[in-house]
């Protein structure tokens, strides 16, 4: 009976050591898992795990999911890297993104369903109520994607490289009557679009688009109003206007209320001599008054050492993002690093050696272009982001309802090759870019 009891006895000591050994979960080996959906990967990429005393990495083929296993750690840095190429601005690029110190665990990580290859053609022609010339403005907003251009012409020809969720296509098409003041539109709703082929559509701008005027706490210099729809997942692009030459603290919103949406977004955004900031929110209606938050961000740049220094934060932030940027005359390569907001340094990550000369990467060839923060209503540090972002299966715009960026640039050349970079594609031509002469004025 005693041997029984002493067998009992270890028995109960082993389970206890092993429950108090592995209360936090720390010790118990378990694996990393990352789901790629809705073509997040572009192309081809590596996944790349950094913890304390090791480093693992895997290569990345579209829609897949992958595993790192026996990780024994719930924490650690994650490196994401893309080797793709854009067709619609010519543009070979390899993105790399960094997310430091990060929670583990299972990730799903959702893209906007295209794969930046042309789908098919789309050939438009817009019916404008009285005279044509008396327009300007023009918007075409079709599944995903917009085009807007000041020429008011009535026809447009283009590629399409995004479809809704169910492979139909959506329009949102407007023009502004400078002499009276009103905006008319018209639009389709999730129709049959042929793959490979042109596809012509007609459209009557004969709907007037409801007025409100609306007021900002900052100088802007642009505001876009977006109409999601189908669970998030899909949008269109219902309102642009650009007051590159005059910014100012009010403006008139253009929308539709009966256009099918689930929430309207509303993003506003400065661009000053070397900062950017940008403010959206989401919901039912358009709001008459848009307070935008005063947080930025300084830091010291070390030219020997690469790397921003003696960071600090004025006002909110969830995290501070730091970037950097390598351009030749084959490839545009771009490397964003995502911290908590506390962090005080950030460096460029170490990428096997094996990785760098597989993709022709040169780290030591990057030059520092901007650091800047993002602050999410729903969000109160990194960790919060993450998983709002990858461990949430839901879609990451309807997990919040504001969100804040703001970032500064190392010199007014940074910032006006961060805006043509944006701005490229969804313009008639270069000459359509606003430069940073017309944002002084």
């Amino acid at each position: 009976m005693k041997k029984l009891l002493f067998i009992i006895s270890i028995i109960f000591i082993v389970m206890l050591n092993g429950c108090s050994e592995n209360s936090d979960g720390s010790n118990i080996p378990k694996n990393f898992t990352m789901n790629f959906l809705r073509n997040y990967i572009k192309g081809t990429g590596y996944a790349i795990l950094q913890l304390d005393n090791s480093v693992a990495y895997q290569e990345i083929n579209g829609d897949e999911t992958i595993v790192f296993e026996d990780v024994n750690s719930s924490r650690g840095t994650v490196i994401l890297i893309q080797d793709y190429y854009l067709f619609y601005n010519d543009q070979h690029r390899i993105n790399i993104i960094v997310n430091i110190d990060v929670p583990l665990g299972e990730w799903y990580l959702k893209g906007y369903n295209h794969i930046d290859e042309p789908l098919g053609e789309i050939d438009i022609t817009l019916n404008f109520p009285g005279n044509p010339e008396d327009y300007e403005g023009r918007l075409i907003s079709y599944s995903n994607y917009y085009y807007y251009s000041s020429n008011a012409t009535s026809n447009y020809q283009g590629n399409v490289y995004y479809l809704d969720n169910d492979e139909n296509i959506s329009f949102f098409t407007s023009v502004y009557n400078s002499n009276t003041g009103i905006a008319y539109c018209d639009w389709v709703i999730s129709e049959n679009f042929v793959q490979n082929e042109i596809n012509y559509f007609n459209f009557e701008l004969d709907k007037p688009m409801l007025a409100k005027t609306v007021f900002v706490n900052r100088l802007i210099d642009r505001i876009t109003i977006y109409a999601y729809k189908n669970d998030m997942l899909d949008w269109n692009t219902i309102s642009i206007n650009n007051f590159w030459n005059y910014p100012v603290i009010e403006f008139t919103a253009f929308y539709r209320d009966d256009f099918p949406h689930d929430k309207y977004r509303v993003n506003v955004a400065y661009y000053g001599d070397t900062e950017y900031y940008s403010f959206n929110y989401f919901d039912y209606e358009i709001t008459s008054d848009i307070d935008i938050p005063m947080s930025s961000i300084s830091a010291d740049f070390d030219n020997v050492s690469n790397q921003f220094k003696n960071i600090e934060v004025s006002g909110n932030a969830d995290q501070i993002l730091a970037q950097w940027s390598q351009q030749d005359s084959i490839k545009y390569m771009y490397l964003t690093v995502y911290g908590q907001a506390n962090i005080e340094e950030i460096a460029l990550p170490e990428i096997p050696t094996e990785i760098l000369d597989q993709l022709d990467i040169d780290l030591s060839l990057f030059t520092m272009n901007s650091i800047g923060i993002n602050d999410y209503d729903t969000a109160n540090n990194s960790d919060d982001v993450i998983n709002i972002t990858f461990l949430q299966q839901a879609p990451f715009t309807s997990l919040h309802n504001q969100s804040y960026f703001y970032q500064k640039f190392d010199n007014n050349e940074a910032l006006q090759r961060e805006k043509e970079n944006e701005y490229k594609y969804k313009y008639k031509s270069l000459n359509d870019i606003p430069t940073l002469e017309k944002l002084n004025g």
